[in-house]
């Protein structure tokens, strides 16, 4: 379902509300068997998606950042970062 759906307006509660179970739940199955939390297991598959498309499109850096998931620049551009250690515009003129 997040594969499919990371690029909406997607949480912890809305997927647990889709499944009819409680946030608490959603949560502990993803450390469980993920190994991480959710929001950082959401955060990876918007990641390799926009790094995806920053290598293959020719798509700005914002449109990428939106068509990902991500709300605002600041947020993208952080959380590329901390999972890449490269900026969104570094991999977009790498390619």
């Amino acid at each position: 379902y997040i594969q499919e759906h990371y690029a909406e307006r997607i949480s912890l509660e809305t997927v647990a509300e889709k499944f009819n179970y409680s946030p608490v739940y959603i949560s502990s199955i993803f450390k469980r068997y993920a190994g991480i939390n959710f929001k950082y297991y959401l955060d990876n598959i918007r990641v390799i998606e926009a790094a995806e498309l920053l290598a293959t499109s020719d798509m700005t850096v914002t449109e990428i950042s939106r068509a990902c998931g991500f709300e605002n620049i600041r947020t993208f551009n952080n959380v590329f970062k901390k999972i890449t250690n490269e900026t969104p515009m570094r991999i977009k003129k790498l390619s």
